[in-house]
């Protein structure tokens, strides 16, 4: 009974440890917060970044991935968030994000 217990709780946690969030490349003030996430649209992925503005000011994002290098620009007014389809139906549901974030809209 030990061992299963034991076998269950090294699941639970290489399970937790998997399911946290990537980190995200890039620079951007401490009040911005950056997630990414596939979806799987019945065809193929779709890549979506998510930036969350905690911040007093808007900010300015630039957005890049493995998949799609072309920089998207992307405005979050202050206390709002945005999210950014970075790539429709890849056939592939992995890849990194980074995004540069500055205070102020261009």
């Amino acid at each position: 009974m030990m061992i299963l217990a034991l076998a269950l709780l090294g699941a639970s946690t290489t399970l937790f440890a998997q399911a946290q969030a990537p980190t995200v490349a890039g620079t951007r003030p401490a009040c911005v917060a950056v997630s990414t996430q596939p979806i799987f649209n019945g065809t193929g992925y779709n890549h979506l970044v998510t930036i969350a503005n905690r911040c007093a000011a808007p900010v300015s994002c630039t957005v890049t991935t493995n998949v799609n290098p072309r920089p998207i620009e992307a405005q979050v007014a202050a206390g709002e968030q945005r999210t950014v389809n970075t790539y429709f139906n890849a056939a592939g549901y992995g890849f990194t994000a980074t995004v540069h974030c500055a205070s102020g809209a261009r």
